[in-house]
């Protein structure tokens, strides 16, 4: 069966072509050896015909402009010197999404009808944690993504546009009119839609979503210092958990042309100190694990940022086979076949959803909540989209899961609990029977 035909929108690739260069002057990110952009280092800068267009002082990177293709080689005060190149961070051969009605779902009753195509809350246990009255209420939640809806009616009630904001030149964080699907939309949903009777329900239903767009609506491209910069905001805001459905594939051989071996040491140093900056504050930190089916314990010259990112709560993706058919075996947890994964890679595993069904058995219909469709399409991650709600695959649907129950842990707590106690509480609850190469310490659960 044709891939194309499937509709699936896998949410996260590897870069396989030279990314787009920014337009001259190239920007660069220095690295300082120190978690400061000292005086010297600038002068060195000015000296080597470099302008710094922002600081980011706390971890000590500056982003500068420079027309010089060697400038990377002339700041010896240096730690690292990379390219601040603006890449796709979500692949450009996505097919087409399923979509479910054309404009906003009518009222779907108080119980949020669409809440039954919604089996990643069963995964992980979500109506269990309501049900104990915890919805992750009042948690901050940092969605650095391609923007948000923020007319949506699920969406809206939850989002503090105050915070919102946008590091993408010429893009508002809010989206715009005419867009067919927005991932930052769908991630926002699964993690804090709102339980108002109409569409569907987040998984922690009571967080205060902040829309952080780092990444073009349109492509889906973004500069390394826009998510950089993001991760650093939503730590500056309070954000108590940032999720990234978002990653770069930086091949360590193999590739020259398109990332040198400046790049890639200068971006992981520069991620690893965003993300613990961001820990320190006491954020939880959660990113994609990826949807080119590595096996990251056996592929040493691949790095994939942030999931590889130090501190990063790294996630691959899960989905049952065939959920609503006779024949389903009651597994939600089974790895996704496109989703990366290694012990080395993985902390957890979440509800991404998967298209293989579909491959064994395409003609099949299923009904859930009213609507039938090919019963491989209910093996899809079901959630909000733009001015519309859409199924879709990917740990990019696997992220938001994570986060929402690292939310719910922080709800519990009344925020008062480290990120460092929060990642051990969802150790202890995660669904599994000891750590594999698939899911890590298991899939995600509330432990309701």
């Amino acid at each position: 069966m044709n891939r194309g035909l499937l509709c699936a929108l896998l949410t996260w690739g590897i870069i396989t072509a030279p990314p787009t260069l920014a337009a001259e002057p190239q920007s660069w990110l220095v690295i300082s050896a120190s978690h400061n952009v000292p005086a010297s280092l600038e002068r060195q800068i000015a000296a080597a015909g470099g302008r710094v267009i922002d600081r980011f002082s706390a971890i000590g990177v500056a982003v500068v402009e420079s027309g010089d293709p060697d400038f990377g080689n002339k700041i010896p005060g240096a730690q690292f010197v990379a390219r601040n190149l603006s890449v796709n961070w979500l692949p450009g051969n996505e097919d087409a999404v399923f979509f479910e009605e054309a404009g906003l779902a009518p009222n779907s009753g108080d119980d949020d009808a669409f809440l039954d195509m919604q089996w990643g809350h069963n995964a992980v246990r979500a109506q269990a944690a309501w049900a104990a009255g915890q919805t992750g209420q009042g948690v901050r939640v940092a969605v650095l993504d391609s923007g948000i809806d923020h007319d949506h009616p699920d969406l809206a009630p939850n989002l503090n546009a105050t915070l919102s904001k946008s590091f993408v030149d010429g893009e508002d964080w809010r989206i715009g009119p005419g867009v067919y699907f927005n991932h930052g939309s769908h991630v926002a949903g699964t993690i804090g839609a709102a339980d108002n009777g109409t569409g569907i329900i987040g998984v922690s239903p009571g967080v205060e979503l902040v829309a952080i767009k780092v990444l073009s609506e349109h492509t889906g491209n973004g500069a390394f210092s826009g998510v950089i910069g993001g991760v650093l905001y939503a730590a500056d805001i309070g954000a108590r958990v940032i999720n990234m459905s978002l990653g770069a594939t930086l091949v360590r051989r193999g590739v020259p042309d398109v990332y040198n071996a400046q790049d890639v040491a200068g971006l992981s140093v520069a991620f690893n100190r965003a993300a613990m900056y961001a820990i320190g504050k006491g954020a939880v930190v959660i990113a994609s694990e990826g949807n080119s089916a590595i096996d990251k314990d056996h592929t040493a010259s691949v790095i994939t940022l942030p999931a590889d990112a130090t501190g990063v709560t790294s996630i691959s993706a899960t989905a049952p086979y065939g959920w609503l058919t006779a024949g389903w075996n009651g597994d939600y947890n089974g790895l996704a076949s496109y989703s990366n994964f290694g012990f080395s890679a993985t902390q957890f595993g979440a509800p991404g959803g998967d298209y293989s069904y579909g491959f064994s058995d395409p003609g099949s219909l299923c009904t859930a909540a009213a609507r039938t469709r090919p019963c491989y399409v209910f093996d899809y991650v079901f959630s909000t989209g733009s001015q519309a709600y859409y199924w879709a695959v990917g740990t990019s649907m696997a992220a938001p899961h994570a986060s929402a129950v690292a939310a719910i842990i922080i709800g519990e707590n009344d925020g008062n609990i480290t990120s460092q106690q929060v990642t051990a509480e969802m150790l202890r609850r995660a669904d599994g029977t000891g750590r594999t190469a698939e899911t890590g310490a298991g899939v995600v659960s509330t432990g309701y």
